[in-house]
């Protein structure tokens, strides 16, 4: 390739102005196109792992915080009955 070819990073890459090379996209962000130059985090309720160009929405019985890259599962005495959820609920009395 020479200096005057540019070449576009692929899906869940991403390079800064003057790099010569295309970084994976860090886990807990997305780089949804080839000409990503920044890597866009995950909003609270959505994960990824590295090199996504998309995030997925967390599942049931777990939780996500801005910027994850796996869901986590809700602790003992937490639950979470719905997807894309931000923390766990308590469980009520009576209940664990």
């Amino acid at each position: 390739v020479s200096k005057v070819d540019k070449v576009e990073c692929g899906v869940g890459l991403y390079s800064n102005a003057g790099d010569s090379m295309c970084h994976s996209c860090p886990a807990g962000y997305k780089c949804p196109s080839n000409t990503t130059s920044t890597p866009v985090p995950c909003v609270a309720g959505f994960f990824s792992s590295i090199q996504q160009e998309s995030c997925t929405v967390c599942p049931t019985g777990s939780y996500c915080h801005n910027v994850t890259g796996n869901p986590i599962p809700c602790p003992i005495g937490y639950f979470g009955n719905t997807t894309a959820l931000q923390s766990c609920f308590a469980c009520p009395s009576g209940h664990f």
